[in-house]
């Protein structure tokens, strides 16, 4: 019998990568904005999601898009904390708060965090939007 040979994939093509760069560190730099543009026109698309919800989730899109790593259910806490971090003054501009609460909701009924992750971020957001308005002469 011939013997099984594993193949592994790239992202975000899903092409087969050949055997001499598996385990390679080297990545080529990808181009993503096809698939940004293709998730911008869907969220467009959405007749039962709020303006407020369609911007923070383009948002959260463009910041999940451009790491480094794929996003797992284990990685997302930590994520979401550099996402509001990262991200904060266009949160608070845009008046986001709203939404993350509702993203954190969402993460933690489908048990991708926990409730203190979710606290955790919302305290993370506060302070940074604290920063911000301070910041900006606010209060």
């Amino acid at each position: 019998a011939a013997p099984i040979q594993q193949e592994f994939f790239t992202m975000p093509e899903y092409s087969v990568l050949p055997p001499e760069a598996v385990g390679s560190t080297q990545r080529e730099p990808v181009d993503n904005r096809w698939l940004m543009e293709k998730r911008a026109a869907a969220l467009r698309e959405l007749g039962d999601v709020s303006e407020t919800e369609k911007t923070f989730m383009a948002l959260w899109n463009t910041f999940v898009s451009q790491l480094e790593v794929q996003l797992s259910d284990g990685r997302l806490a930590p994520a979401l904390l550099v996402f509001v971090k990262e991200c904060a003054q266009e949160l608070v501009v845009a008046n986001l708060r709203n939404a993350l609460v509702l993203h954190c909701t969402n993460l933690w009924n489908h048990g991708a965090i926990s409730a203190s992750d979710a606290t955790h971020a919302l305290e993370t957001y506060d302070q940074q939007a604290a920063a911000v308005l301070c910041a900006e002469g606010g209060e």
